[in-house]
């Protein structure tokens, strides 16, 4: 009789889809969502999506559906993703073979909480799992102070494929430089902090003329933030181009052809396209927050400590005076990424942990 997996968390994110691309094994392997979106699953990987009100009314009718099907089925394994609500079915179970994989935010939100129920319940689930992932030292210092055992903690990002990535071309005369911004547009991210700071510096006369390249998108209310942002800089506003979703494989080509990568949200878990932008070659300019530095070093970006456009806006100057000085950073920031970011290294890491315990050869 053949065993069961369950992988339990939402897919919109496209975390899941990542972690388990390349997995093989003897095991069924069955998804269980509210969330349903992103890539399509690996074709030997079953799905089960439960939506039904379209509200987060539909997770807390899935949690009773759940249980049944775990009693049903018996998974030998059940993973789940995203610790502050997914991650909390695992109260409903037996503590065995519960392996967890955190993301960021469902760690620091609960991490700044004060509510005490919700404390207790984050370390009550946290104390049933067999095996936890964290993307990032900092994530494993606040699930331990969160109540997590520090010897079931696992610290690695699934990374990027830095096989498929471009090299950033050695410095060259150019025109414009450009900037980029490649984070979606909820209010968390700061695109329109972006925007204004990049319109601030262009206006400076002792600027150079330079381009900014604005991926990804937003609801209406993030695209309305956006829009009024640029219409207070009518004349800069012009130098700002919205790329949009664009094919993964383009926009990488594309930042290839770029110099500077700004991405300065308030909290983050470890961003995939930092590490990408790290290798590919593009001076950072990020916040100064923990995220930012598990993975970067003083002098290897440059960093925003008050969200304020006129201080983002002398950043970007430095980094003109950067770029021209010197690319040491270039190859620290690249260096890092080869060896702890690896994509190739590090899922065949967690595939060990799971065929360990669904007894897989």
């Amino acid at each position: 009789m053949s065993q069961n997996l369950f992988v339990v968390g939402p897919l919109l994110s496209q975390h899941i889809q990542v972690w388990f691309k390349h997995f093989t094994t003897t095991a069924n392997v069955t998804v269980l969502t509210v969330h349903e979106g992103g890539k399509p699953l690996p074709e030997a990987m079953q799905k089960k999506v439960f939506s039904i009100t379209g509200t987060r009314l539909d997770f807390f009718l899935f949690a009773p559906v759940f249980w049944l099907l775990w009693w049903w089925h018996r998974p030998v394994v059940t993973n789940f993703h995203y610790l502050s609500s997914y991650g909390l079915l695992s109260l409903l179970l037996p503590k065995r073979n519960l392996v967890l994989n955190v993301w960021g935010s469902d760690v620091n939100l609960p991490f700044k909480s004060k509510n005490k129920l919700k404390r207790f319940l984050i370390k009550k689930a946290l104390q049933r799992y067999s095996w936890i992932n964290a993307p990032a030292e900092h994530l494993k210092q606040k699930l331990i102070a969160l109540g997590a055992a520090e010897e079931k903690i696992e610290v690695f990002q699934y990374g990027v494929n830095v096989n498929d990535l471009p090299i950033k071309a050695k410095a060259t005369d150019k025109a414009e430089l450009i900037v980029v911004s490649n984070r979606n547009w909820q209010a968390l991210y700061r695109i329109e902090l972006i925007v204004a700071a990049f319109c601030l510096w262009q206006q400076q006369p002792d600027a150079p003329p330079a381009l900014l390249h604005l991926y990804g998108t937003g609801d209406n209310a993030d695209i309305a933030r956006v829009n009024a942002t640029l219409a207070r800089y009518p004349t800069a506003a012009s130098r700002v181009t919205v790329m949009g979703y664009t094919d993964k494989d383009t926009m990488l080509q594309q930042m290839a052809q770029a110099d500077i990568f700004v991405s300065v949200p308030e909290r983050d878990g470890t961003p995939l396209s930092l590490l990408e932008a790290m290798y590919i070659g593009l001076l950072p300019v990020v916040s100064d927050i923990d995220a930012n530095h598990e993975w970067l070093v003083a002098n290897s970006a440059l960093w925003l400590t008050t969200y304020q456009p006129a201080a983002l806006a002398a950043l970007l100057a430095q980094a003109v005076t950067t770029l021209a000085s010197s690319n040491e950073w270039q190859a620290v920031n690249r260096d890092k990424v080869a060896k702890l970011a690896d994509v190739n290294q590090n899922l065949p890491r967690f595939y060990a942990v799971l065929q360990r315990y669904i007894g897989d050869k």
